[in-house]
């Protein structure tokens, strides 16, 4: 009876030993997926800036030949701006409409400097100040008479802010454009 019993301890003292060294070794430690860093939409500040300018200036440019047409077909600066922004850039063309009055020359940004750059959620921010330039404008009626009014001399300061376009995010898009009212850092 005793080797009976001894073989029966036997087998459950190899079976414990079987449960307790496979319960420890793991075949593989347990892997928690992380999330990979998004990649950047650009590559540095110097990257945000120009693509940031670049967007300025295509709107100066679109801005610029709405005016000079005397405010006729202002959704040419859409494709510009955010969609937000869309209402207030076409009411900024009426008083052309409204006075027959026209433009003459075009707005140069003489300098722009990087105020902030950002990424949230897939989306790029750039505020950056611009110097613009706009001596060669002039304002002109439907008589051909230069009605530009009295102006500061010299660069005006206007801070300017742009969002990536959620379709391509490279591509930037005017949110706000807005004479500085400090000290000029022109």
């Amino acid at each position: 009876m005793r080797s009976r019993l001894a073989s029966v301890s036997g087998v459950a003292v190899a079976l414990a030993l079987t449960f307790t060294v496979s319960a420890c070794a793991q075949d593989s430690p347990m892997v928690v997926p992380t999330e990979e860093p998004a990649t950047p939409i650009f590559a540095s500040d110097e990257e945000a800036l120009a693509a940031a300018q670049a967007a300025y200036a295509e709107y100066l440019k679109a801005a610029d030949a709405v005016s000079a047409e005397g405010g006729a077909q202002p959704e040419r600066v859409l494709p510009f701006v955010v969609p937000e922004a869309h209402e207030d850039r076409i009411a900024e063309s009426a008083p052309y409409r409204e006075r027959a009055l026209h433009t003459e020359g075009s707005t140069r940004v003489a300098s722009s400097e990087l105020q902030q750059y950002w990424e949230d959620d897939g989306i790029a921010v750039v505020e950056m100040y611009a110097c613009l330039d706009i001596r060669e404008i002039r304002v002109m009626d439907a008589g051909g008479n230069d009605v530009t009014p009295v102006r500061p001399e010299g660069l005006l300061p206007f801070e300017v802010s742009l969002r990536s376009a959620v379709e391509t995010p490279t591509r930037m898009l005017i949110v706000r454009s807005a004479s500085w009212s400090g000290t000029s850092f022109c």
